[in-house]
């Protein structure tokens, strides 16, 4: 999320997180793979965008009123910057990607705030995926923050392969998949 948008500065929580692609590690714990990013950078503009829907501030004649006119936000960033072009296209010489392990370490980060003072509940939104299955570490991650109480939702994929159907780790147990529907052809 970019920390400076005028719809979004002002609904962000302390303790946005960086969880580096490449760098990170599995686990919990003494496991410092992600570092703090606040105010949070945005790697693109699709978290921006998709904060915007849900929180933007009301009444600030700025831009857009999001769906949720409390909300806060915090923002887990699991891409590099210099990997992603704004459009969320790879930059020349880089991918846009993360790793799994990023990705857990930022859900696993999610579930220490789970109804703490300063965030309260959580709905942990992933706008990602990969055609793959929910491997065992993700699948673990994600049940433990549903089973803390956190509501993950995630992104269904735009083009799944018919081998492996929705994307990871929209199919991943506990989560709810979110996609938009193919157009279907009219005879």
């Amino acid at each position: 999320i970019d920390g400076a948008h005028p719809d979004l500065a002002s609904k962000l929580a302390a303790g946005s997180q960086f969880c580096d692609p490449g760098a990170s590690k599995f686990g919990g714990g003494d496991d410092l793979a992600c570092v703090l990013n606040d105010p949070p950078t945005a790697a693109c503009v699709h978290a921006t965008r998709v904060a915007g829907l849900a929180a933007a501030a009301a009444d600030n004649s700025a831009g857009i009123a999001g769906l949720s006119w409390g909300a806060r936000l915090l923002s887990l960033k699991v891409f590099r910057s210099s990997d992603c072009a704004t459009d969320c296209s790879d930059k020349s010489g880089s991918a846009c990607a993360t790793d799994d392990a990023s990705i857990i370490n930022a859900i696993n980060y999610a579930v220490t705030l789970q109804n703490s003072a300063g965030i309260g509940r959580i709905v942990l939104n992933m706008s990602l995926g990969e055609d793959a299955a929910c491997s065992g570490p993700m699948q673990g991650a994600i049940t433990a923050a549903a089973g803390a109480g956190l509501a993950l939702v995630s992104a269904a994929g735009n083009d799944p392969s018919p081998l492996v159907g929705v994307n990871s780790p929209a199919n991943c147990a506990g989560v709810l998949p979110v996609g938009v529907a193919p157009s279907l052809s009219r005879r």
